[in-house]
């Protein structure tokens, strides 16, 4: 088969590898449609998260399943798993399922877990493996580019749910990549006044798109907000971006007794914080990895209202320029989700 493998940092290639075989309790995948997700990116262009060489890029897919190995009886949710010809969503991260933090419920920061892409070879191939157990079948009328927005949808489901917000609070969303767009949506959807800060005016036009009430670069952040009537500032602010300059933002504007949910990952995300601020603020810093229990709400929501995450697609490329489009999203702030077609590459 063909794999975009990863070998180095900002290298990598299309190559030629062997067909990989389902093991006890796997699935054998054929990949339909990829997401290109900031991770992928920060993965191969900065070596974030330290992968294990060489690996298969790619966590985001749709996908077929083309065999199943022995032992693949129930997914995460108890429901019977998908059967050969059936398409899915997988769910990147796989837990070991017997640490403290498994058997506390606590899968999505399992110290033991495996990652598509970054210890488990990815979805940027034409065949890959993953657990069953960690598969959603999808309806028949959900098309592969709405599904696609399953996993990354769960994880801004992730996000809100940590800020603790209920309907009628005020939201500050940092950065309007795809996961903060997606973020947004979310907070949108449970009734939370949304503000949404990024620097790209195409970005924020996307952001008024998925329900943001308030829209404005960081430089003109609090005075967008102070015009608007937030008096006492937002109930809680989640980090998207992955730069040191949005988190060192989001705990200078934080109100007192406010929550500040850190969610972007990259190298830039070092600074050095006054913690006296933290305290006398009393403000909650909580870190928020992937999605926990969060794939069957986020497939509701995608079925249910499947126009509403479509302005978010700005590129489709074959999946066999994988390097060229994680380096677009790298470059280009402005763009919004590249998804890559495994039907025509």
């Amino acid at each position: 088969m063909r794999a975009f493998q990863m070998t180095g940092v900002g290298s990598g290639g299309v190559v030629d590898l062997p067909d990989p075989e389902p093991g006890r309790g796997e699935f054998l995948l054929r990949p339909i449609v990829s997401g290109v997700c900031s991770t992928d990116v920060h993965i191969y262009l900065e070596g974030v998260s330290e992968p294990a060489l060489p690996i298969v890029l790619g966590h985001e897919s749709v996908a077929e399943v083309i065999a199943v190995g022995p032992g693949s009886r129930w997914n995460a949710y108890g429901a019977s798993v998908p059967r050969v010809g059936d398409r899915v969503v997988v769910e990147p991260l796989f837990p070991c399922r017997t640490c403290t933090s498994c058997v506390r419920g606590l899968p999505n920061v399992c110290l033991e877990s495996r990652h598509m892409g970054i210890t488990w070879n990815g979805c940027f191939a034409d065949l890959f493996t993953a657990p069953a157990w960690r598969t959603t079948k999808l309806p028949d009328d959900l098309v592969a580019e709405e599904a696609i927005f399953i996993e990354p949808l769960a994880c801004a489901l992730h996000f809100v749910r940590l800020s603790g917000l209920t309907a009628g609070q005020h939201l500050l969303v940092l950065g309007g990549g795809p996961a903060g767009l997606l973020t947004v949506l979310v907070g949108t959807l449970a009734g939370l006044a949304v503000a949404l800060s990024e620097p790209q005016p195409a970005r924020r036009e996307l952001g008024e798109a998925m329900g943001a009430q308030i829209v404005a670069s960081p430089e003109q952040l609090e005075n967008a907000l102070a015009e608007s009537g937030w008096i006492t500032g937002p109930d809680a602010i989640i980090e998207v971006t992955g730069v040191s300059s949005a988190v060192a933002q989001a705990l200078d504007i934080a109100p007192p007794a406010s929550t500040v949910v850190l969610t972007g990952i990259g190298l830039e995300a070092r600074l050095v914080a006054n913690t006296i601020d933290v305290v006398v603020r009393e403000l909650t810093i909580r870190g928020a990895a992937a999605s926990r229990d969060q794939f069957a709400r986020s497939l509701e929501l995608i079925a249910g209202d499947p126009e509403a995450i479509s302005p978010l697609v700005t590129h489709r490329l074959p999946w066999t320029q994988a390097d060229s489009a994680m380096r677009t999203v790298q470059a280009d702030r402005t763009i919004g989700k590249v998804l890559l077609d495994h039907t025509n590459g």
